[in-house]
């Protein structure tokens, strides 16, 4: 195997809402290996899993449109060592990111995986296979968030794990269709100048993005 001479970044992690972040941004922004074609280009993890602190919400589940202070402080010194932010969160963050991004509009910010919306058409068993009605009340909620993200020039979002939203999408045309529109209505709110397809969309593909023997190609789904 042949060694690599080059590579366009290093996707890096730090808690912001810890005391060390400053000291850590400051070690990895000076090292060498994370420049690259058109700067630092290492990314961040928004929040923990949903059952974990939530830095948008102030607590422990339920989202008051608040950032912790101690993750905001953080977020704000990534334009000053030039690091970009990957964004990932339930959609009923979305409102509360939205309001940070504009607080902190020269930080470029990636939206991860369409925006999470969960399980749209319901889980990928026999019984729900034919199933085509999308869950309204959950896709609302992840409407308004992307919206509200796409108010902010320096969002932009990253078309992956695809399956999250639909398990089984690859299963049936319908449902093919409905993956379709989702990504690209996701492409409308944004236009297609910030929007991007993940390059590793196709791991674990049945239950992220079907890109194996059992699953379309990327233009399927485009």
């Amino acid at each position: 195997m042949r060694r690599s001479k080059s590579f366009s970044g290093i996707i890096a992690s730090c808690d912001l809402a810890q005391d060390t972040a400053p000291w850590r941004m400051s070690s990895r922004s000076s090292r060498k290996l994370i420049v690259s074609r058109g700067g630092k280009s290492a990314t961040h993890v928004a929040t923990l899993r949903h059952d974990g602190i939530d830095y948008l919400g102030r607590s422990n589940g339920g989202y008051d449109g608040e950032v912790l202070p101690a993750f905001e402080r953080g977020f704000a010194l990534l334009e000053k060592f030039n690091f970009t932010f990957d964004l990932q969160y339930a959609p009923a963050q979305l409102v509360a990111a939205s309001k940070l991004c504009a607080r902190h509009s020269n930080t470029k910010v990636v939206i991860d995986h369409l925006g999470k919306p969960r399980m749209l058409l319901g889980a990928d068993a026999k019984d729900n296979k034919n199933n085509t009605i999308l869950n309204e009340g959950e896709l609302a909620v992840w409407r308004e968030g992307m919206k509200g993200m796409a108010q902010n020039k320096n969002a932009f979002a990253k078309i992956s794990m695809v399956g999250f939203a639909i398990p089984g999408w690859i299963r049936t045309e319908a449902r093919i269709e409905l993956m379709r529109a989702l990504v690209r209505e996701v492409v409308e709110i944004f236009g297609p100048e910030r929007c991007m397809v993940a390059t590793i969309f196709y791991m674990d593909a049945a239950i992220s993005d079907g890109y194996n023997d059992i699953g379309p190609e990327v233009p399927r789904f485009l």
